[in-house]
């Protein structure tokens, strides 16, 4: 694994655990292994992390299976839709449980953020 995924990978996890706040790019260049510099050569800062991060989420999401209601799904497909969805809001927890502090920090991000959930709004609808 790269350097790069591995602050992301350790990163995340700090996040989910400890929250965005609490959580320092020392905190995750030890987790890992690597100097404060070296994760600095890669994310300029926390904030850049956050945003990979979501990135990262977006891609994921993007690619989970749409439900819309012409697919004609059995109650099966649906509760593994809804099961899958919920995992990877799991897997990204710390975007809904610390919203408020990363758009805080990152007021263009709270507008991709919203952006894009109002986009899986619609595709849902449609």
């Amino acid at each position: 694994m790269k350097t790069k995924e591995k602050i992301l990978n350790a990163a995340r996890t700090l996040f989910n655990l400890n929250g965005v706040e609490n959580v320092t790019t020392r905190n995750i260049a030890a987790s890992i292994g690597i100097s404060q510099g070296n994760l600095h050569y890669h994310y300029p800062n926390k904030d850049e992390i956050v945003v990979f991060l979501f990135q990262e989420f977006k891609e994921k999401a993007k690619n989970l299976e749409k439900f819309t209601g012409d697919n004609n799904l059995g109650a099966h497909q649906i509760i593994q839709s809804t099961k899958v969805n919920f995992e990877l809001m799991q897997e990204y927890r710390f975007l809904f449980v610390d919203d408020h502090v990363l758009w805080r920090r990152n007021p263009s991000l709270k507008l991709d953020m919203i952006t894009f959930f109002n986009t899986k709004k619609l595709d849902i609808k449609n």
